[in-house]
C-alpha cells in the first residue's frame, strides 16, 4: 500500500495505491466543492486524447476504429452518493467497495483497460477510485495522467468562474506518491496559485512515513506487528491480512498486545480494526462489554444476511475471504465461540451453542427466513441452529454445510487410523498445491507453512494450560485457543444429530478422507426436505483458501439467490 498526504491552501488530497496481480488501484480523496459531472468529463477527455488506450481492447473495437476512424473508448464510471448515510456506515461501505474493486480483474478484451468510481461522502469530500491494468504505465505515468486530468478539470468554465469570484476551494493540489517505502519526486499540478510558483506549492507537500506513528501506543504496536509478522517496514494504515496475517498469527499478535498493554482485545477485532491506527483507537477505549458472539465481517448491503458458524478453532477469521468474494452487497456475519475474550464462560455442547447463537443473531435479524452455514464443525452448529429455529416456527431459507460430516455415527479412531489420516491430509495439501498455476503455488506453500507454525503455538498453549493451571501463563491467547479447540472437538464428537425438516445444501470437496466416505457420516437420512450436493474442484482443507475460496463464494452466492427467489415466490 502506498500513501501520501498533501495540504495546500486548506485543500487536502490523499493518494494511496495498491497493486493486485494485473490491477493497480489508486485512491484519491478530494476536498472541496468539486463538480462530479466535470470531474467525469475531464477523465473521459484525457482518455480520449491518448491513442495508446484506444488500441487496447477486442478485435471488434479495433475493426470499428479502423473503419470509422472515430473509436473512442468509453471509461467505465460509477457514481455513489453517501451523503444521507451516517459517517461510520459510509466509511465501512467505502472500505468494502475498495476491497471488492481490488479483487475484480480488468478485462483485457475491452478498452480502455481501466475504470473509475466517484464516491461522495459529504458536500466537500469525494473519494475517487481509479483502477487500471498494470500493463498501461508505471506509477509515475499514472501520476502524470492524474496531473493532466486535474489541469483539464481546472480549465472548465465553471471552475474558472469560481476562481474569478474568489472561491479557490475547487483547486487541485500538488500531487506526490509514496511507493515501496520511497517518496517519488513531487509532481506539480497546475493549480491557479501554483502555476506561477511551483516550488512554493511543492514546499507544502508532507509525506507520511510508514513507520512514523502518531503516539506511543502506535509506536509500540508497530514494534509488536513487526515482530509477529517478521517485517521491517509496517505503516499505521497497513492491513494485517494484506501483510500476510491469518488467524493463528492473530492469536500471537493479541497475546503480545495483552502483555504490552494489559488489555485483552476481542479475537475478531482484527476484522473491524485491521490496521495499527484503528487498533490504537480500540486500545484507548476498549471495554470488555464490547465483546459479542456475532462478528460483522461484512455488514453492508441490502440482501438478507448470511450467518456462518465457527469451525473447531472457534474464531471466524477463516471466513474473511469468503465474505469478501461474496460481494459488497451481501451482509456476512460470523459466529465465534464464547470465551475467546478470555473472560466469558465456554459453551460445551452443540445444542447450547445453537441456542446462544440464535439469541445473538436475532438481535441482527429478529425473524426469518434465515440463511445459515458453517465450515466443518461449524456446519454441525448451523444444522442444530436451523433445527431449533424450525421448532420455534421460524423459517430457514438456506442451510449450507461446508465440508461437514455427521460425526456422531463414527467410532473413535485407532492410532493407526489417526496416522493414516495425517498421511492423507499431507497428500491432499500436495494435490491442492498441484491444482494451482505456477504463479500461485509459492503463495499457497507459504500460507501453509505459516499455518503450521501458528498451530505449533496453539499446541504450546495447550501444554502451558496443563502445566500452569490457574496462572497467567495459562490464559494467553494461544492457550485459550487450545482450550476452545479441545472443547469444540469434544462437543462435535458427542453431538447426536436429529432429523431436520428442511433442505440441506452440502458443499463437498471432490475427494474425501477414507474414514469419512461411508454412508453413516452422510446427511441424506436426516434431511427430510431433501439434500443438494455441490462438489467443488478442491481437495479437503482447501475450500476456504485462496484461490479455491472463489469457487465456493460463486456457488454459494447462486444458492443464496435461489433461496431468496424461492422465498419471494412463496410470499
Amino acid at each position: 500500500m502506498m500513501k501520501s498526504t498533501v495540504q495546500t491552501r486548506g485543500v487536502k488530497l490523499v493518494v494511496s495505491g495498491t497493486a493486485n496481480g494485473n490491477l493497480t488501484q489508486v485512491h484519491l480523496v478530494l476536498r472541496g466543492p468539486h463538480d462530479p459531472i466535470r470531474v467525469r468529463r475531464a477523465w473521459q477527455e484525457v482518455i480520449s486524447r491518448h491513442g495508446e488506450y484506444q488500441i487496447c481492447g477486442s478485435v471488434d473495437e479495433a475493426v470499428s476504429s479502423s473503419t470509422t476512424g472515430a473509436f473512442v473508448p468509453h471509461l467505465p464510471w460509477q457514481d455513489h452518493d453517501l451523503r444521507d448515510i451516517p459517517n461510520d456506515a459510509a466509511r465501512r461501505w467505502l472500505d468494502s467497495f475498495l476491497e471488492t474493486d481490488r479483487n475484480q480483474d480488468i478485462p483485457v478484451d475491452h478498452a480502455p483497460l481501466m475504470r473509475c468510481a466517484l464516491v461522495r461522502l459529504d458536500d466537500c469530500t469525494f473519494d475517487l477510485i481509479w483502477s487500471y491494468h498494470s500493463v498501461l504505465f508505471d506509477r509515475q505515468g499514472a501520476c502524470r495522467i492524474i496531473e493532466e486530468v486535474a489541469a483539464l478539470y481546472e480549465e472548465s468554465p465553471s471552475v474558472q468562474m469560481n476562481e474569478t469570484a474568489g472561491d479557490s476551494a475547487n483547486s487541485w493540489t500538488t500531487l506526490a506518491v509514496f511507493a515501496d517505502g520511497r517518496a517519488l519526486e513531487p509532481l506539480g499540478l497546475p493549480t491557479t496559485s501554483a502555476r506561477s510558483d511551483r516550488s512554493s506549492a511543492n514546499a507544502n507537500v508532507e509525506f507520511e512515513n510508514p513507520n512514523d506513528a502518531g503516539d506511543d501506543i502506535e509506536n509500540r504496536l508497530i514494534q509488536i506487528w513487526q515482530a509477529v509478522l517478521n517485517k521491517d517496514r509496517i505503516g499505521t494504515h497497513d492491513d494485517f491480512f494484506e501483510l500476510g496475517g491469518h488467524s493463528l498469527l492473530a492469536a500471537k499478535l493479541l497475546t503480545r498486545i495483552e502483555e504490552s498493554f494489559d488489555k485483552v482485545l476481542p479475537f475478531a477485532s482484527l476484522l473491524e480494526t485491521p490496521t495499527i491506527e484503528k487498533q490504537a483507537r480500540l486500545i484507548r477505549g476498549v471495554s470488555p462489554t464490547d465483546w459479542s458472539c456475532v462478528v460483522p465481517i461484512q455488514p453492508n448491503g441490502s440482501r438478507p444476511p448470511f450467518f456462518c458458524a465457527h469451525g473447531g478453532g472457534g474464531n471466524v477469521l477463516i471466513y474473511r475471504d469468503l465474505a469478501r468474494h461474496l460481494g459488497a452487497d451481501q451482509p456476512f456475519y460470523g459466529l465465534q465461540s464464547r470465551g475467546l475474550d478470555g473472560r466469558s464462560a465456554y459453551v460445551r455442547t452443540i445444542e447450547d451453542m445453537a441456542t446462544l447463537y440464535i439469541s445473538e443473531i436475532q438481535k441482527v435479524q429478529p425473524h426469518g427466513p434465515y440463511q445459515l452455514g458453517g465450515y466443518c464443525m461449524g456446519g454441525t452448529v448451523a444444522l442444530e441452529m436451523a433445527r431449533q429455529l424450525c421448532l420455534r416456527g421460524e423459517k430457514v431459507a438456506l442451510l449450507s454445510l461446508f465440508d461437514t460430516v455427521n460425526w456422531s455415527n463414527r467410532p473413535p479412531d485407532s492410532i493407526g487410523q489417526k496416522l493414516y489420516h495425517q498421511i492423507e491430509k499431507l497428500s491432499f495439501h500436495v494435490r491442492n498445491f498441484l491444482l494451482l498455476n505456477p504463479g500461485l503455488k509459492a503463495t499457497f506453500f507459504e500460507e501453509k507453512l505459516r499455518i503450521l507454525r501458528g498451530r505449533s503455538r496453539v499446541w504450546q498453549g495447550a501444554l502451558l494450560g496443563r502445566v500452569f493451571k490457574n496462572r497467567r501463563e495459562a490464559r494467553s491467547q494461544s492457550s485459550i485457543l487450545a482450550d476452545i479447540w479441545e472443547i469444540n472437538h469434544k462437543a462435535a464428537s458427542c453431538y447426536v444429530a436429529r432429523p431436520y425438516p428442511g433442505v440441506i445444501t452440502e458443499f463437498r470437496p471432490m475427494k474425501q478422507y477414507s474414514a469419512l466416505r461411508g454412508p453413516e457420516v452422510k446427511w441424506d437420512k436426516l434431511a427430510l426436505g431433501g439434500q443438494e450436493i455441490i462438489t467443488l474442484p478442491v481437495y479437503p482443507a482447501g475450500m476456504l483458501v485462496e484461490p479455491f475460496v472463489k469457487d465456493l463464494a460463486a456457488t454459494l452466492r447462486i444458492c443464496i439467490d435461489h433461496a431468496n427467489h424461492a422465498h419471494a415466490v412463496a410470499n
